[in-house]
């Protein structure tokens, strides 16, 4: 991701990789503890290991949001973009 970053910056503009890869990853990961946990899988270890990692997610979080200083997006204006991607995928299926 970070080469192909370098090699098209303007595709990449406004978008720290250092900050957003390891976020996602750490976001993902605790989804999945959430999931064993609601399970009952992991006990009081894995209860305590993704309480550290919320921890951790939450500075990342605040990092990444002061770094990035994202705006949101209107609501029907986020949905035009769903819509268009999921058009578009329809549109290549069918193709196929």
């Amino acid at each position: 991701m970070a080469r192909i970053a370098d090699e098209n910056p303007a595709d990449s503009a406004n978008q720290d990789l250092s900050l957003l890869v390891p976020l996602r990853g750490a976001g993902m990961l605790l989804r999945h503890a959430e999931a064993l946990l609601a399970e009952g899988a992991g006990g009081v270890r894995l209860r305590r290991e993704q309480a550290a990692l919320e921890d951790v997610f939450r500075a990342w979080c605040a990092k990444a949001e002061q770094a990035l200083r994202p705006i949101p997006f209107e609501l029907k204006q986020l949905v035009g973009y769903q819509l268009d991607t999921v058009l578009g995928a329809a549109r290549l299926c069918a193709a196929a």
